[in-house]
Protein backbone atom coordinates (compact mmCIF):
# COMPACT_ATOMS: atom_id res chain seq x y z
CA UNK A 1 0.00 0.00 0.00
CA UNK A 2 1.23 3.08 -0.97
CA UNK A 3 1.77 5.87 1.67
CA UNK A 4 -0.93 8.54 0.98
CA UNK A 5 -3.71 5.77 -0.08
CA UNK A 6 -6.21 6.15 2.88
CA UNK A 7 -8.43 2.97 2.88
CA UNK A 8 -11.13 2.88 6.15
CA UNK A 9 -13.62 4.96 7.23
CA UNK A 10 -12.94 5.11 10.51
CA UNK A 11 -15.67 6.78 12.31
CA UNK A 12 -18.38 4.99 14.08
CA UNK A 13 -22.21 4.59 13.03
CA UNK A 14 -24.95 7.18 13.62
CA UNK A 15 -22.66 10.09 12.92
CA UNK A 16 -24.35 12.84 11.28
CA UNK A 17 -24.80 13.30 7.18
CA UNK A 18 -22.63 16.08 5.83
CA UNK A 19 -19.29 14.50 8.11
CA UNK A 20 -16.93 14.35 5.58
CA UNK A 21 -16.21 10.81 3.88
CA UNK A 22 -12.45 9.54 4.79
CA UNK A 23 -9.98 10.55 2.11
CA UNK A 24 -8.67 8.18 -0.60
CA UNK A 25 -5.70 9.77 -1.18
CA UNK A 26 -4.15 12.58 1.14
CA UNK A 27 -2.47 15.79 -0.10
CA UNK A 28 0.86 16.59 -0.11
CA UNK A 29 0.12 20.79 -0.05
CA UNK A 30 -0.73 22.03 3.05
CA UNK A 31 -1.46 25.28 4.78
CA UNK A 32 -0.72 25.62 8.50
CA UNK A 33 -2.37 28.21 10.43
CA UNK A 34 -2.10 29.53 13.91
CA UNK A 35 -3.45 32.96 15.15
CA UNK A 36 -3.79 35.01 18.19
CA UNK A 37 -7.35 36.26 19.02
CA UNK A 38 -9.03 39.56 20.66
CA UNK A 39 -11.06 38.69 24.09
CA UNK A 40 -14.52 38.66 21.38
CA UNK A 41 -12.87 36.50 19.18
CA UNK A 42 -11.80 38.59 16.30
CA UNK A 43 -8.40 38.08 14.69
CA UNK A 44 -5.28 39.99 16.18
CA UNK A 45 -2.66 38.37 14.35
CA UNK A 46 -2.40 34.94 12.35
CA UNK A 47 0.39 32.99 10.94
CA UNK A 48 0.46 30.94 7.82
CA UNK A 49 2.55 28.48 6.07
CA UNK A 50 2.55 26.88 3.15
CA UNK A 51 4.41 23.90 1.87
CA UNK A 52 4.01 20.80 -0.45
CA UNK A 53 5.79 17.69 1.05
CA UNK A 54 8.82 18.78 3.43
CA UNK A 55 9.35 21.91 1.25
CA UNK A 56 8.19 25.12 2.55
CA UNK A 57 8.18 28.11 0.25
CA UNK A 58 5.93 30.30 1.74
CA UNK A 59 4.62 32.26 4.90
CA UNK A 60 2.29 34.91 6.12
CA UNK A 61 1.50 37.33 8.74
CA UNK A 62 -2.56 37.30 8.39
CA UNK A 63 -3.61 40.71 9.27
CA UNK A 64 -7.78 42.05 9.98
CA UNK A 65 -7.48 44.41 7.33
CA UNK A 66 -5.09 46.37 4.70
CA UNK A 67 -4.08 48.96 7.50
CA UNK A 68 -1.23 47.43 9.80
CA UNK A 69 1.14 49.09 11.60
CA UNK A 70 4.41 50.37 10.82
CA UNK A 71 5.88 48.18 12.96
CA UNK A 72 4.65 45.31 11.66
CA UNK A 73 5.67 46.78 8.22
CA UNK A 74 8.75 46.96 9.89
CA UNK A 75 8.63 43.72 11.14
CA UNK A 76 8.08 42.19 7.28
CA UNK A 77 10.71 44.14 5.88
CA UNK A 78 13.59 43.33 8.31
CA UNK A 79 12.37 39.60 9.03
CA UNK A 80 12.82 36.92 6.41
CA UNK A 81 10.59 33.44 6.29
CA UNK A 82 13.84 31.60 6.53
CA UNK A 83 14.31 32.20 9.97
CA UNK A 84 11.99 29.48 10.75
CA UNK A 85 11.59 27.72 7.36
CA UNK A 86 14.42 28.23 5.55
CA UNK A 87 12.28 29.47 2.45
CA UNK A 88 13.57 31.64 0.36
CA UNK A 89 10.65 34.03 -0.30
CA UNK A 90 10.17 37.22 2.09
CA UNK A 91 7.53 37.36 4.95
CA UNK A 92 4.72 38.54 3.58
CA UNK A 93 1.66 40.66 4.94
CA UNK A 94 -1.88 38.79 3.98
CA UNK A 95 -4.82 40.78 5.00
CA UNK A 96 -8.57 38.93 5.29
CA UNK A 97 -10.39 40.18 2.65
CA UNK A 98 -9.61 41.03 -1.24
CA UNK A 99 -6.80 43.33 -1.10
CA UNK A 100 -4.76 45.21 -3.02
CA UNK A 101 -1.11 45.45 -1.94
CA UNK A 102 2.06 46.31 -3.60
CA UNK A 103 0.61 45.40 -6.94
CA UNK A 104 -0.89 41.96 -6.11
CA UNK A 105 -4.66 41.66 -5.83
CA UNK A 106 -5.07 38.89 -2.47
CA UNK A 107 -6.80 37.96 0.61
CA UNK A 108 -6.40 35.43 3.53
CA UNK A 109 -10.18 34.00 2.74
CA UNK A 110 -9.01 33.85 -1.13
CA UNK A 111 -5.85 31.98 -0.19
CA UNK A 112 -7.35 29.12 1.34
CA UNK A 113 -9.91 28.47 -1.56
CA UNK A 114 -7.69 28.32 -3.50
CA UNK A 115 -5.33 26.02 -1.90
CA UNK A 116 -8.13 24.23 0.17
CA UNK A 117 -11.08 24.00 -2.32
CA UNK A 118 -9.72 24.13 -5.15
CA UNK A 119 -6.48 22.25 -5.11
CA UNK A 120 -7.38 19.67 -2.41
CA UNK A 121 -4.56 20.86 0.17
CA UNK A 122 -5.19 19.98 3.94
CA UNK A 123 -5.50 23.02 5.80
CA UNK A 124 -3.98 22.23 9.59
CA UNK A 125 -4.37 24.03 12.49
CA UNK A 126 -4.40 23.91 16.66
CA UNK A 127 -8.61 24.76 17.76
CA UNK A 128 -9.30 24.94 14.23
CA UNK A 129 -12.72 25.69 14.76
CA UNK A 130 -11.84 28.44 16.68
CA UNK A 131 -9.02 29.62 14.74
CA UNK A 132 -11.51 29.74 11.15
CA UNK A 133 -14.66 31.53 13.14
CA UNK A 134 -12.45 34.11 13.83
CA UNK A 135 -11.77 35.00 9.99
CA UNK A 136 -15.66 34.54 8.61
CA UNK A 137 -17.56 36.97 7.43
CA UNK A 138 -20.99 35.01 8.18
CA UNK A 139 -21.77 31.80 10.07
CA UNK A 140 -25.13 30.01 10.53
CA UNK A 141 -26.26 26.92 12.03
CA UNK A 142 -27.39 23.78 10.01
CA UNK A 143 -31.12 23.87 9.13
CA UNK A 144 -30.79 19.87 8.20
CA UNK A 145 -28.55 18.92 11.08
CA UNK A 146 -29.26 20.51 14.63
CA UNK A 147 -25.97 21.63 16.22
CA UNK A 148 -24.00 21.43 13.39
CA UNK A 149 -22.92 25.16 11.34
CA UNK A 150 -21.14 26.41 8.31
CA UNK A 151 -19.88 29.96 7.42
CA UNK A 152 -18.02 31.75 4.79
CA UNK A 153 -14.72 33.56 4.85
CA UNK A 154 -13.71 36.52 4.66
CA UNK A 155 -13.40 38.23 1.20
CA UNK A 156 -15.86 35.78 -0.58
CA UNK A 157 -18.73 37.75 0.37
CA UNK A 158 -20.66 40.84 0.92
CA UNK A 159 -23.65 41.79 3.11
CA UNK A 160 -26.62 43.53 1.51
CA UNK A 161 -30.03 44.72 1.62
CA UNK A 162 -32.90 42.61 0.63
CA UNK A 163 -36.30 44.05 1.03
CA UNK A 164 -35.17 46.06 4.18
CA UNK A 165 -33.31 43.26 5.63
CA UNK A 166 -29.66 42.95 5.60
CA UNK A 167 -28.36 39.60 4.54
CA UNK A 168 -25.08 38.16 3.93
CA UNK A 169 -24.84 36.67 0.43
CA UNK A 170 -21.82 35.02 -0.57
CA UNK A 171 -20.23 35.21 -4.26
CA UNK A 172 -21.03 32.39 -6.63
CA UNK A 173 -17.73 31.05 -6.69
CA UNK A 174 -17.30 30.66 -2.76
CA UNK A 175 -17.76 27.85 -0.80
CA UNK A 176 -19.17 27.65 2.66
CA UNK A 177 -17.33 25.69 5.46
CA UNK A 178 -19.20 22.76 7.50
CA UNK A 179 -18.94 22.32 11.13
CA UNK A 180 -20.54 18.98 12.36
CA UNK A 181 -20.38 18.47 15.73
CA UNK A 182 -19.64 15.26 17.55
CA UNK A 183 -19.30 14.80 20.70
CA UNK A 184 -16.91 16.94 22.49
CA UNK A 185 -15.22 17.51 18.83
CA UNK A 186 -15.92 18.91 15.40
CA UNK A 187 -15.13 17.54 12.17
CA UNK A 188 -14.71 20.50 9.76
CA UNK A 189 -15.08 20.23 6.06
CA UNK A 190 -15.69 22.37 2.55
CA UNK A 191 -19.35 22.69 1.56
CA UNK A 192 -20.43 23.79 -2.08
CA UNK A 193 -20.29 26.79 -4.30
CA UNK A 194 -24.27 28.18 -5.28
CA UNK A 195 -23.03 26.76 -8.87
CA UNK A 196 -20.61 25.19 -10.56
CA UNK A 197 -17.88 27.75 -10.66
CA UNK A 198 -15.51 25.38 -12.97
CA UNK A 199 -17.87 25.64 -15.34
CA UNK A 200 -18.62 28.74 -17.94
CA UNK A 201 -21.98 29.98 -19.14
CA UNK A 202 -22.15 27.08 -21.78
CA UNK A 203 -21.25 24.61 -19.50
CA UNK A 204 -17.55 24.24 -20.63
CA UNK A 205 -14.98 23.72 -18.26
CA UNK A 206 -12.94 26.51 -17.97
CA UNK A 207 -10.96 25.28 -15.18
CA UNK A 208 -9.93 22.01 -12.99
CA UNK A 209 -13.02 20.98 -11.02
CA UNK A 210 -12.96 22.19 -7.55
CA UNK A 211 -10.71 18.92 -5.23
CA UNK A 212 -12.19 20.08 -1.80
CA UNK A 213 -8.74 18.92 0.57
CA UNK A 214 -9.49 18.27 4.32
CA UNK A 215 -9.13 20.13 7.63
CA UNK A 216 -6.91 18.82 10.25
CA UNK A 217 -6.82 19.66 13.91
CA UNK A 218 -3.88 18.50 16.06
CA UNK A 219 -5.79 18.85 19.15
CA UNK A 220 -8.79 16.34 17.70
CA UNK A 221 -6.67 13.91 15.90
CA UNK A 222 -4.00 14.03 18.60
CA UNK A 223 -6.74 13.08 21.33
CA UNK A 224 -7.26 10.14 19.25
CA UNK A 225 -3.80 8.96 19.08
CA UNK A 226 -2.74 9.65 22.42
CA UNK A 227 -6.05 7.71 24.19
CA UNK A 228 -6.84 11.15 26.35
CA UNK A 229 -7.83 14.43 25.71
CA UNK A 230 -5.05 16.77 24.08
CA UNK A 231 -6.14 20.49 25.98
CA UNK A 232 -4.39 22.88 24.32
CA UNK A 233 -0.93 23.35 21.91
CA UNK A 234 1.15 22.87 24.66
CA UNK A 235 0.00 19.76 26.01
CA UNK A 236 -0.32 18.11 22.33
CA UNK A 237 3.33 19.28 21.87
CA UNK A 238 4.85 17.46 24.92
CA UNK A 239 2.11 14.21 23.78
CA UNK A 240 4.31 14.34 20.35
CA UNK A 241 7.67 15.17 21.48
CA UNK A 242 7.69 18.98 19.57
CA UNK A 243 9.64 21.38 21.61
CA UNK A 244 6.95 24.14 22.76
CA UNK A 245 8.54 27.63 22.33
CA UNK A 246 7.88 29.64 25.88
CA UNK A 247 9.18 33.17 25.33
CA UNK A 248 10.57 34.66 22.40
CA UNK A 249 11.84 38.32 22.09
CA UNK A 250 8.61 39.44 20.35
CA UNK A 251 5.29 38.34 20.48
CA UNK A 252 5.38 38.29 16.54
CA UNK A 253 8.23 36.02 17.02
CA UNK A 254 6.20 33.92 19.28
CA UNK A 255 3.39 33.29 17.04
CA UNK A 256 5.65 32.51 14.17
CA UNK A 257 7.39 29.98 16.55
CA UNK A 258 4.22 28.44 17.38
CA UNK A 259 2.85 27.79 13.91
CA UNK A 260 5.88 26.42 13.36
CA UNK A 261 5.43 24.34 16.26
CA UNK A 262 1.79 22.91 14.86
CA UNK A 263 3.14 21.84 11.61
CA UNK A 264 5.47 19.34 13.22
CA UNK A 265 3.11 17.85 15.68
CA UNK A 266 0.66 17.47 12.72
CA UNK A 267 3.79 16.08 10.43
CA UNK A 268 4.53 13.34 13.38
CA UNK A 269 0.72 12.63 13.63
CA UNK A 270 0.25 12.18 9.83
CA UNK A 271 3.69 9.88 9.86
CA UNK A 272 2.09 7.85 13.09
CA UNK A 273 -0.71 6.95 11.19
CA UNK A 274 1.42 5.63 7.58
CA UNK A 275 3.40 3.44 10.35
CA UNK A 276 0.31 2.02 11.89
CA UNK A 277 -0.80 1.33 7.89
CA UNK A 278 -4.53 1.03 9.04
CA UNK A 279 -5.75 3.26 6.36
CA UNK A 280 -6.82 5.80 9.24
CA UNK A 281 -7.79 9.35 8.35
CA UNK A 282 -6.93 12.28 10.40
CA UNK A 283 -9.55 14.48 9.51
CA UNK A 284 -12.20 12.29 11.08
CA UNK A 285 -10.54 10.79 13.74
CA UNK A 286 -11.86 12.12 16.95
CA UNK A 287 -11.19 8.58 19.20
CA UNK A 288 -9.65 6.07 19.50
CA UNK A 289 -12.71 3.99 19.00
CA UNK A 290 -11.84 4.88 15.34
CA UNK A 291 -8.42 3.30 15.39
CA UNK A 292 -9.75 0.07 17.41
CA UNK A 293 -12.21 -0.27 14.07
CA UNK A 294 -9.42 0.32 11.88
CA UNK A 295 -7.62 -2.40 13.39
CA UNK A 296 -10.53 -4.92 13.70
CA UNK A 297 -11.38 -4.68 9.74
CA UNK A 298 -7.94 -5.14 9.26
CA UNK A 299 -8.18 -8.52 11.05
CA UNK A 300 -11.07 -9.38 9.35
CA UNK A 301 -12.25 -10.08 12.69
CA UNK A 302 -15.88 -11.11 12.12
CA UNK A 303 -15.80 -12.80 8.92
Amino acid sequence: MNDDTIRLRVYPAGIPKNVPKARHHWPDGTVVYHSKLNLDGSLRLGCALESVGDWAFAEYLVVPGADVSDELDEYCATHRANVLLGCPDELNLLPLGLTKRHGKTSGFGYELRQRGYRTGWTIVGCDLPRQLIAVADDWSESRKTPGSWSMVLVGLGEWIQDGGMRRYRKFADAPRINLAVLGEHVLISWGSTRKNDHLDANGDERRPANKSGPFVDVLSAGSALAGGPARDLQHVCRLFGVKMPTSTSSPVDLLRAETLAVAEVYRRQLKMIREMDLGLDLSNLVSTGGIATALLRELEVGR
